[in-house]
């Protein structure tokens, strides 16, 4: 028998509980990091669980060095407190 789901949709899952389901897990969004004097980007890489060649490849950077002011992309980012 066939089955269709809705976009969007919940669904139960045998042996897992609502508190560790997908559903209720936060989707990770692309951040943006404003550059600040004394920064590098190995530094804002690192604050954000990121290398710096993913950093220079997602923001299609020619070359390491930034400048104040800068906007940096982060993928899906998640802050070091």
């Amino acid at each position: 028998q066939k089955m269709s789901l809705l976009v969007g949709q919940k669904i139960k899952i045998p042996g897992s509980n609502e508190a560790s389901s997908l559903a209720q897990q936060p989707v990770q969004k692309e951040q943006t990091h404003i550059v600040k004097p004394g920064e590098a980007l190995s530094l804002i890489a690192r604050q954000y669980n990121q290398s710096t060649a993913d950093l220079v490849a997602y923001n299609n950077l020619k070359k390491t060095s930034l400048y104040v002011g800068q906007k940096i992309k982060i993928p899906g980012g998640v802050t070091q407190s």
